[in-house]
């Protein structure tokens, strides 16, 4: 195989990846999970503060997560906000974000695999069939 099929090969993973990622993140239904993450990243943006504003916490374990949510660790919903100012708040800009750590991930996958193992094979297959995973998208 010459040089420039090697690169053909391992490019087109990442780009498999992000045209199944993109058309995943385009067409899945809107889960309850989503909404609860983007509200406090909303709430930071629009109010100053981290609280999930669309749980009825009153009389529940709840109490108290309309003004402090620290059920995730702030780290994502600071991103989540930082990017809701940049690109607009939309599903797809909240979706991005795990795009993007997927990318990350497969890359991850591809290192300690060849620092575990060298074979171009074995981890072109691992890294191709995670960038397929209707889970992992």
């Amino acid at each position: 195989m010459t040089r420039w099929r090697k690169w053909c090969a391992w490019g087109s993973l990442p780009a498999l990846y992000l045209v199944f990622a993109a058309f995943s993140a385009g067409t899945d239904n809107i889960s309850t999970n989503e909404a609860w993450f983007a509200s406090p990243a909303v709430n930071l943006i629009n109010k100053g503060f981290l609280g999930t504003t669309i749980i009825e916490s009153a009389g529940t374990w709840l109490a108290g997560i309309e003004r402090h949510t620290y059920w995730v660790p702030p780290a994502h919903l600071l991103l989540q906000s930082f990017c809701y100012k940049l690109f607009g708040f939309s599903l797809y800009t909240l979706r991005s974000i795990s795009i993007f750590w997927g990318f990350v991930t497969l890359f991850s996958l591809g290192a300690v695999l060849w620092k575990l193992c060298g074979r171009r094979d074995i981890i072109w297959l691992a890294v191709a069939l995670l960038a397929i995973d209707g889970r992992f998208l």
